[in-house]
């Protein structure tokens, strides 16, 4: 059974939290001369630690309690959160899939953590005996799936997440920062049912808030108690926190941008195919797409060449580049030039 305290590195379970003299504090009854604020300004006030008008409507956006939901400075600053919450340097270990998305090896590398890695199948799936020979290694704190997978964009079934789940006795993350283009394959609803499940989500790809820096982590109480207690006092700036309320005041424009993208990547997707050069398109639920090209170092640099800039992704998945889905002229135009490179 899940034991969260076994979890926890022990100076972590005994630390006091920083906390402000305002936390326990309706502060409109008060005059506020408590920070070495200055006293003039619109947003000359430390943010509320707990941002609570965002959390009002990050809750219903997901119809989630905002009890459930910890604020962070990107999802980037909750992966380094983890490492700190759960994993002793030198000592513990992380899994992940190879290939996935870059972070979770780099912050474990500066936490000093053991990375564990097994690669993918030729479809960038999991069988669900990856992890048989992982289960019972008692350092390994930490099995981070993304889905929808950066870069591969495809989906990791959710029977082999619940498996994951049920057997191992650490912690368990699923990064849906792309579940935004496709809501019906979120892990939301086993949460309940988990509680060593941990779901990180972004504003920076279906909101179309990259710039803001808004990442969220949904959870069990116990575990977004553990976030509060090691992250940094006021992380989300007041003009960060606006512009996510401000955006997540119009759910309607949301879902109708996120439904041009998956037009537009469907599409995109068709159009590749028809492309001399283009060797394979693979299947992607995010809003980008990763193609199997031939040369394409050389196409790269033919792009860059015509002012476009998409990703080498090569050293991962083998003569691969990740095309990102633009606007339409945007999308007309990278076709374009990549049906001139193969004439």
């Amino acid at each position: 059974m899940f034991d969260l305290n076994k979890i926890v590195r022990q100076n972590i379970r005994e630390l006091k939290a920083y906390e402000s003299a305002r936390s326990r504090l309706n502060l409109n009854e008060y005059t506020l001369l408590d920070s070495n604020e200055n006293p003039f300004g619109s947003y000359n006030r430390y943010p509320d630690n707990n941002y609570p008008r965002l959390k009002k409507y990050l809750s219903k956006f997901l119809d989630t309690s905002r009890k459930n939901i910890f604020i962070g400075n990107g999802s980037n600053e909750l992966i380094d959160l983890m490492f700190k919450i759960f994993c002793n340097p030198q000592k513990d270990s992380i899994f992940c899939f190879d290939p996935t998305y870059g972070i979770y090896e780099t912050y474990a590398k500066i936490a000093d953590v053991n990375i564990i890695s097994e690669k993918l199948d030729d479809n960038h799936t999991i069988q669900k005996d990856s992890l048989n020979e992982h289960y019972r290694n008692e350092n390994l704190k930490i099995i981070f799936l993304c889905s929808p997978n950066n870069p591969t964009g495809n989906i990791i079934d959710k029977k082999i997440i619940e498996s994951i789940l049920s057997r191992f006795q650490g912690i368990v993350v699923v990064d849906e920062a792309y579940i935004d283009f496709c809501k019906e394959y979120s892990c939301i609803d086993l949460l309940e049912k988990y509680k060593n499940l941990i779901i990180l989500r972004t504003m920076s790809k279906g909101l179309g808030l990259a710039g803001g820096r808004i990442g969220y982590a949904i959870s069990s109480k116990n575990i977004i108690n553990y976030f509060s207690k090691v992250c940094p006092p006021y992380n989300v700036s007041s003009l960060n926190e606006e512009a996510g309320i401000k955006c997540l005041k119009d759910p309607i424009l949301i879902q109708k941008k996120i439904e041009l993208i998956k037009n537009e990547l469907a599409i995109m997707g068709t159009k590749l195919k028809k492309i001399k050069g283009i060797k394979k398109v693979y299947n992607s639920k995010a809003n980008f797409i990763l193609v199997k090209v031939q040369d394409p170092i050389g196409l790269f640099e033919f792009l860059v060449k015509n002012k476009i800039l998409v990703r080498d992704r090569s050293n991962l998945v083998r003569d691969s580049l990740r095309l990102t889905v633009g606007t339409i002229p945007q999308n007309k135009l990278l076709l374009k030039i990549i049906e001139k490179y193969y004439e």
